[in-house]
């Protein structure tokens, strides 16, 4: 079975040597084919009722050819599902709504840091 959220933060703490978890946070390592950051801050009231949230991200590792670009950047779920972040984005930059945007993946992606919440 994959990783779950709570391991990923769990690895953010560990890695940045807290043993209880701060009111905001980021943090980034490499493992693997992957880049990952973990970021904890208050609650988007448009994605969550929760105080205080935390997001897992992954991006692949880019390729050392330059011809090949890279594949974005991923969200992990409440439930351990990565979602790309084409799918996360409500409204582009340029004015336009995202055709592809799924309001259910991006709320799940903003995970409560109080599962009471």
């Amino acid at each position: 079975m994959g990783k779950t959220p709570q391991s990923y933060l769990d690895e953010a703490l560990e890695r940045q040597g807290l043993d209880s978890t701060p009111n905001r946070l980021k943090a980034k390592w490499s493992d693997g084919e992957y880049k990952y950051e973990v970021r904890l801050h208050e609650g988007e009231s448009q994605y969550t009722d929760a105080n205080r949230i935390y997001r897992v991200q992954r991006q692949s590792v880019p390729n050392p050819d330059p011809k090949i670009q890279g594949t974005g950047k991923e969200y992990m779920d409440i439930n351990g599902k990565w979602h790309h972040e084409s799918e996360l984005t409500e409204v582009f930059r340029n004015g336009n709504k995202n055709p592809k945007f799924n309001f259910e993946a991006a709320r799940d992606t903003h995970i409560p840091l109080d599962p009471s919440n």
